[in-house]
């Protein structure tokens, strides 16, 4: 079980609401246990990756949305998800989140597919001079944190499902 990088799917592709996209990328897993994507609903899946990240990875998250403007400082980054959620369905969650201080928005996108799980992102640049430029230092380092947050959240996922099946 390790993710990879996939073309985004179509399906994230037409409920991304965001237009002047700069950066997009998909990661997929695939859950060897087909019965994990029924029991678990992508808003669980998104709680896992999101919530329940290791702890280190939670606070530089935490912090560098803080500090780009993403969140307040009294909320976790998954509580600003979390509260811009724009799409919950079993099978898929669509996130959306806007920073005024640096004009970029991020779409997240769960989805379930089968015996897959995928995790797509969009940024896109507004029109401030200083967006791309923030783009660019934030994309370098969402390249490894989101295929880490997927597999780290499918071995935990896969744990709770050997322990709580009988």
């Amino acid at each position: 079980m390790k993710a990879q990088a996939i073309r985004i799917p179509d399906l994230a592709r037409e409920v991304c609401p965001l237009e002047n996209i700069g950066y997009e990328d998909a990661f997929s897993i695939d859950i060897p246990t087909p019965m994990m994507t029924k029991k678990y609903s992508a808003e669980k899946w998104a709680y896992e990756i999101f919530a329940n990240a290791p702890p280190a990875i939670n606070q530089i998250v935490s912090q560098s949305w803080n500090t780009l403007g993403f969140k307040s400082k009294s909320e976790s980054h998954w509580q600003s998800l979390e509260s811009a959620t724009m799409i919950k369905q079993d099978d898929l969650i669509m996130m959306v989140v806007h920073s005024d201080s640096v004009d970029i928005q991020i779409c997240m996108v769960i989805n379930l597919i089968e015996s897959q799980v995928i995790f797509s992102s969009f940024f896109s640049r507004g029109h401030k001079w200083f967006s791309t430029p923030t783009l660019k230092m934030m994309t370098v380092p969402h390249r490894f944190i989101a295929p880490y947050l997927l597999n780290t959240a499918a071995e935990r996922m896969k744990l709770k499902s050997y322990i709580f099946v009988v």
